[in-house]
């Protein structure tokens, strides 16, 4: 028999938001949280590889005019 704490809890959530709520077996809330966490998580880092090839287009483009 496994024993449930809530600093288990707490700690699973600080590290992934939904995580705990699974830990706990309230597993609607559990997956609605994770697959919010996860959305954000991805579309940052979409946002970040298109940022960072929008600077480097940037970047040659202006090493041609100076």
């Amino acid at each position: 028999m496994v024993t449930k704490t809530r600093s288990g809890a707490i700690f699973r959530s600080m590290l992934l938001p939904g995580w705990g709520q699974l830990y706990n077996q309230d597993t609607y809330k559990g997956w609605i949280a994770l697959s919010f966490t996860l959305t954000a998580l991805t579309t940052a880092g979409i946002y970040g590889f298109l940022g960072s090839q929008a600077e480097a287009k940037y970047q040659e483009n202006t090493k041609d005019t100076v």
